[in-house]
């Protein structure tokens, strides 16, 4: 249909442009054949008609023709995509139209009434299989659209035609119509030739994009779907070989960017932004048996020398992000030469190299005083299947060693397992994080047994040192949920840090008490989040029942003083529509005693008799982010 690309078979991410790219991509996740990310099914023609279409392994086409007819009619209506109603693209899907209905008259005006037998009335439908098989090859169409739905859509579009004139409502504002804070936004998912070429179409796009163009840079050890495909259509034979000689090119193509780079001391003083990808390892999930460990050093030796030299001469370097790659203790050595350096991402990137945790732990690798931001981003498992040595709080958690200045560390565990863990007992040790220049923390994914760790971690580290927690904002998010017993020993251990975001996600009891002590410990909060976990099979965060009525709670908010901002999972009767529930919070939140406390009970939650009504909106605030008035 309209110009899939199919022979690419590309995935699909954020933001959707095309009408039904997402429904399009979780079909092709949820499709039955393995093959199915690796390259295009055939056009499923002999199933069993017994079964659900939707289970086909091409049924993913389907959006396919739902986007080439909705396209048309979004013309013809004047409502359509991200990619917009422009003149190229209508002309394009009106002779894809034309044939389209050459070819579908072809197979249907041969079609004879085939009356059924015995006492039923009316009949069947009956084409020649072979024009029919050749018309849905020619077009992939999957089972899900049959000849009765291909007729009905278009059949509206026709209607639309007519109704019309055929003509389009072509889109009026264009590209420099945007406000520049989305034209940047688009620069920054440009790849750099994409960027180049935006940038050189006018005076406005090319300000705009000097950053992108001379100012950032990526390198990438890439692998795109187009070349697995053509590995793999050739067959499942000397595969690998064909995989090691398409690494070698990759290798090649990237040394002699970097070579380039290293030619122009201008580009290369200019760098601000630089992004070092291994997509070889981001994307083994394509590779089958293949790994690319498999690769050896003869091909990531010249590559890790060449990324070392580009680190030690970009002075100028504020950010870097490091994804999939192992890191070394060359890196970390070149990074501590880096005055600039203020933002340091490890994306699903590790340390896997004990001896290099030892000189770490040692000292005996130059600090990195100038990091202020620290982001980790774990996947917990390596492309051999091996658990990442993040797992045990060791691998990347000893650089919080080097970056003894951070301000802000996110560390974010992608495992869908128990969690992950906190830094190991050596770190420990060493480390004073809480009470150091850091004020933001982030922890997501956090195994529940470690909390305990965490509150012994804090409270040691208050009798080494002399330092102030200068803590400001303190996420914990985790998929099992803790009780009282953990979760309060854990605030009172921060109860000297002048504490004004608190994000608590995965608590268990969801007592009085745990928020009448956080009041107590941090008075001075101005928004605060609480998230229940219902049990321990519940990890998503969604609604969840409480164990008191949301006016009891409401009681304990007496002892904040700024808080202005409150989130919590509480449920909602879903047949409610007044506001009484939220504004009878407010008022309780805030010490008022004109409030009308006889309430009646609906379904587990609290409601103040009021007749009033409002839409739903309005409770949903409740739910997301009650402003508590003073």
């Amino acid at each position: 249909m309209e110009k899939e690309q199919e022979g690419s078979f590309r995935g699909f991410s954020k933001p959707y442009m095309r009408l039904h790219e997402e429904e399009e991509a979780y079909a092709r996740r949820e499709s039955s054949i393995g093959l199915s990310r690796r390259y295009p099914p055939e056009v499923t023609l002999d199933a069993d008609e017994s079964q659900s279409p939707w289970g086909d392994p091409d049924v993913y086409r389907f959006f396919h023709v739902e986007r080439f007819f909705d396209s048309l009619e979004g013309f013809l209506t004047g409502s359509l995509d991200l990619t917009g109603r422009h003149s190229e693209r209508f002309e394009s899907l009106l002779p894809q139209l034309s044939e389209f209905m050459q070819d579908l008259s072809v197979v249907i005006n041969p079609t004879r009434e085939v009356p059924c037998q015995g006492d039923n009335s009316g009949g069947h439908s009956e084409m020649n299989d072979k024009d029919v098989r050749d018309f849905r090859l020619k077009w992939k169409l999957p089972r899900l659209a049959n000849f009765e739905y291909l007729l009905r859509r278009l059949e509206g579009v026709l209607e639309l035609v007519r109704s019309t004139g055929c003509k389009p409502k072509l889109q009026r504002l264009c590209l420099m119509d945007l406000p520049s804070e989305l034209l940047d936004q688009i620069f920054s998912y440009a790849t750099l030739e994409q960027a180049r070429l935006l940038a050189a179409t006018c005076k406005s796009l090319h300000a705009i994009g000097v950053p992108y163009l001379f100012h950032t840079r990526d390198l990438a050890f890439g692998i795109t779907h187009e070349c697995l495909l053509d590995v793999y259509r050739e067959g499942p034979e000397d595969s690998d070989q064909r995989l090691l000689d398409l690494a070698a090119e990759n290798q090649k193509e990237l040394l002699l960017d970097i070579k380039f780079l290293l030619s122009r001391s201008d580009i290369i003083n200019g760098l601000q932004t630089l992004s070092i990808r291994d997509l070889w390892r981001m994307k083994t999930y394509l590779l089958d048996s293949f790994h690319p460990s498999m690769l050896g050093d003869r091909i990531y030796a010249p590559i890790y020398h060449a990324i070392n030299d580009v680190l030690s001469v970009s002075k100028n370097l504020v950010k870097i992000t490091v994804c999939h790659f192992v890191v070394t203790a060359d890196w970390l050595r070149a990074l501590s030469q880096l005055e600039a350096l203020h933002h340091v991402n490890f994306h699903c990137a590790s340390i896997q190299d004990e001896g290099l945790e030892a000189d770490i732990c040692d000292g005996r690798l130059p600090l990195c005083n100038h990091v202020k931001n620290l982001g980790i981003t774990d996947i917990l498992i390596d492309n051999d299947g091996e658990p990442h040595r993040e797992t045990i709080g060791a691998g990347l958690w000893y650089t919080i060693l080097l970056f003894p200045a951070l301000v802000t560390l996110n560390h974010f565990g992608m495992s869908r397992s128990e969690g992950c863990w906190i830094p190991a007992l050596a770190i420990r040790e060493k480390s004073n994080l809480f009470f150091s220049k850091l004020r933001r923390l982030a922890l997501t994914n956090i195994m529940w047994a470690q909390i305990p760790f965490m509150t012994e971690w804090i409270d040691e580290s208050r009798l080494r040192t002399t330092s102030t927690c200068n803590l400001t904002h303190l996420k914990l998010q985790m998929y099992r949920s803790i009780g009282d017993d953990i979760a309060i020993p854990l605030l009172e251990s921060l109860q000297s840090a002048p504490l004004e975001v608190l994000v608590f996600e995965g608590i268990k009891d969801g007592s009085l008490t745990l928020i009448s002590r956080i009041a107590q410990i941090f008075p001075d909060l101005v928004g605060l989040t609480l998230i229940r976990r219902e049990n321990h099979i519940q990890k998503k965060t969604k609604e969840a029942t409480w164990p008191h009525q949301s006016w009891e709670y409401a009681n304990q908010f007496n002892g904040f003083h700024r808080l202005k901002y409150f989130e919590w999972n509480f449920a909602v009767p879903f047949d409610d529509v007044t506001p009484s529930a939220m504004l009878t919070f407010e008022e309780l939140a805030s010490g008022s005693n004109n409030t009308d406390t006889s309430f009646k009970r609906v379904r587990g939650t609290s409601l103040c008799r009021s007749t009033s009504m409002t839409p739903r909106a309005l409770l949903y605030l409740l739910l997301f982010a009650v402003p508590l008035s003073r």
